[in-house]
């Protein structure tokens, strides 16, 4: 695994590349890192090598050119490499999101925060990511952390009071947010596979494996309940993917 860190402090950079040494070799895991305290060096490097790097440590605010910019053109040479970004605000920009990150942390980095967003990294190529990285990401705030969770992979979204579950195939979320606010992300991204069934869920039709009357039944047994009213839409929408994947149809 190559990984880079750009920060415009230089001490800010050896703290950084010392966390990440020690959470590769917490994980076990071998890995080249290079750092670098000017964007445009950066950006050399990665215009030199244009597939080597996977993950990129990168901070927000840099002069002249900010870690924005600079991550958009990192996308633009390699869409592959995920982006970390690193800030010393809670706060930011909502056009971080315009670069697609994989993870937004806050100064200064933590061994078990980068272990995590390692070991992320490792599991979402793993199970196909790089397969889906252009496909619609929601972002969520958890913990101070914007995490970007790619909605191919999300099972089903549970209200539970003032929280809402994100269940993924790997891994579960907890967040502060209402499934109103989540449903206008799936819209806003078109992510049609991702269908509001019931007042307290959210379900992706496509790991949905059966339908029986008043419930739909997913790949790992999970039953999620349909609303009354809504449950003709449900019907055909279930249908209707089976039919486009060749499956089985009434």
């Amino acid at each position: 695994m190559n990984i880079l860190i750009c920060d415009d402090n230089q001490d800010v950079v050896i703290q950084e590349e010392f966390v990440v040494e020690e959470a590769l070799v917490a994980i076990k895991k071998r890995g080249n890192i290079r750092t670098f305290t000017s964007a445009k060096a950066c950006l050399t490097a990665v215009e030199e090598n244009k597939k080597e790097y996977g993950i990129i440590f990168l901070d927000i605010e840099m002069p002249y050119i900010s870690g924005l910019e600079l991550g958009k053109k990192i996308k633009e040479i390699n869409p592959m490499i995920q982006i970390i970004f690193v800030t010393s605000f809670e706060k930011y920009s909502l056009s971080a999101y315009e670069v697609h990150p994989f993870h937004y942390v806050v100064k200064p980095l933590k061994l078990e925060k980068v272990k995590e967003i390692i070991l992320s990294v490792m599991q979402y190529e793993k199970a196909g990511g790089l397969a889906v990285s252009d496909c619609p990401k929601i972002k969520v705030e958890i913990n101070r952390d914007i995490i970007s969770i790619p909605t191919e992979t999300i099972c089903y979204i549970e209200k539970e009071k003032n929280t809402c579950n994100i269940v993924t195939q790997s891994k579960e979320y907890q967040v502060y947010a209402s499934l109103k606010d989540l449903e206008n992300q799936v819209v806003e991204l078109k992510a049609d596979k991702l269908y509001r069934c019931h007042q307290s869920f959210i379900v992706n039709l496509n790991y949905v494996q059966r339908y029986e009357s008043s419930v739909f039944v997913l790949e790992n047994e999970c039953v999620i309940p349909i609303s009354r009213g809504k449950r003709a839409e449900a019907k055909k929408k279930f249908y209707d993917i089976l039919r486009k994947a060749g499956g089985p149809c009434e």
